[in-house]
């Protein structure tokens, strides 16, 4: 396994981290404890040492699988464990206090090694600043309860820029992968991490697994360069070459990905010169897809019959662009015909409202067409 020294951190963590909110499954829903535990054991036997849960990952059952089958069953100090503070449900520091105890009690632990609030953007951060929760995460520090502290982050550079120089961060966790790259900014975001001197951790390298199967002129053009590796290699291997990338966390939900995981990042070498023009080959391959340049702002959330167009747009360009026709699919049949496309009134008020420009009214239909066909 590969491992990367940051002062600051005072940690060395696997360039690999589990990410615990895409376990194998029983047929009930609930977490697989013995195909699951498993995956940990493997992975800890290859040198993985970081492990990061949520509140609410498996509707609140993740936590509690760490408690089962991590905490209980591998010394505490072998392993670094990240858990991160819902600031949605935490409008006070008694909520934060609340929370943070059920979360030692789930995990049978009585500290952090990395706490993250989570999933920061403008709204939530201008909560926080007033809420006195960023001092009862500094005292926890204080205290031992959480070792090193940071956020997840899903927002404008700008927002992340001011978060940055608000105060001192431990780490910064940013979804990065290839694709966003450029498409949602991360470069610039990481770019603001290096100058802060704030180490980031990775999350969506694979951004959710679709990375795994995209485009086929994109596993064409990945075929010719990097032969030997799959699509969801290719992708891990982005990140992982960053300088100031700590962990690249991934969700792993069988054994084969945890074995390829670790073969990636176990072997991990630099990029070649090749590698880095095939990145940027398949990022102009993505813009050059019939995508609708939707950003789901939801401005358009103002129709009359309440069609959910952004999230229609949305899966039909993760049609496109991944291959991946049964989400947009289960969307025409499974939504009330009174809130799908035939419902327009053709009232024009959402194409009004919207930044992009996109001509709603007869895209929708084209969509849901398209739809049909696939069904």
């Amino acid at each position: 396994m590969q491992y990367k020294l940051f002062p600051t951190l005072n940690a060395k963590p696997s360039l690999l981290g589990f990410g615990l909110m895409r376990l194998p499954v029983t047929a009930d829903g609930k977490i697989d404890d013995q195909l699951a535990g498993q995956m940990i054991d493997r992975a800890i036997s290859s040198g993985v040492n970081y492990f990061d849960t949520a509140w609410g990952y498996h509707n609140e059952q993740s936590e509690r699988f760490v408690g089962r089958m991590l905490v209980s069953r591998h010394p505490r100090e072998s392993f670094y464990l990240a858990d991160k503070l819902p600031v949605w449900l935490t409008p006070d520091v008694p909520t934060a206090e609340k929370i943070f105890q059920e979360q030692m009690s789930r995990m049978q632990t009585d500290y952090v090694d990395f706490h993250l609030l989570h999933a920061l953007g403008k709204e939530r951060w201008d909560q926080l600043r007033t809420s006195g929760i960023l001092e009862w995460q500094q005292q926890k520090k204080a205290e031992g309860k959480f070792k090193r502290i940071g956020f997840s982050f899903h927002d404008k550079p700008e927002v992340l820029k001011e978060i940055l120089e608000y105060q001192h961060w431990d780490f910064c966790q940013l979804q990065l992968n290839y694709l966003d790259w450029e498409l949602y900014q991360s470069k610039e975001m990481y770019e603001l991490c290096v100058q802060h001197n704030v180490p980031v951790i990775v999350m969506e390298p694979i951004r959710g697994g679709s990375l795994a199967n995209p485009h086929n002129d994109v596993i064409s053009l990945f075929k010719e360069t990097v032969p030997t590796l799959s699509p969801a290699a290719v992708a891990l291997r982005f990140p992982a070459s960053l300088a100031n990338v700590a962990v690249v966390l991934s969700g792993m939900s069988t054994p084969e990905q945890v074995d390829e995981n670790i073969e990636t990042i176990s072997n991990f070498a630099s990029l070649t010169p090749e590698e880095e023009t095939m990145y940027q080959k398949a990022r102009d391959i993505f813009r050059g897809l019939p995508l609708i340049p939707c950003t789901k702002c939801k401005y358009c959330d103002i129709c009359p019959v309440q069609i959910e167009m952004w999230e229609l747009f949305s899966r039909y360009n993760d049609y496109v662009s991944y291959q991946t026709p049964a989400a947009l699919v289960k969307y025409v049949r499974e939504h009330d015909p009174d809130h799908l496309p035939p419902a327009c009134i053709e009232c024009h008020e959402c194409e009004s409202q919207c930044p992009q420009g996109i001509q709603i009214t007869s895209k929708i239909q084209e969509v849901y067409a398209l739809a049909q066909e696939l069904a």
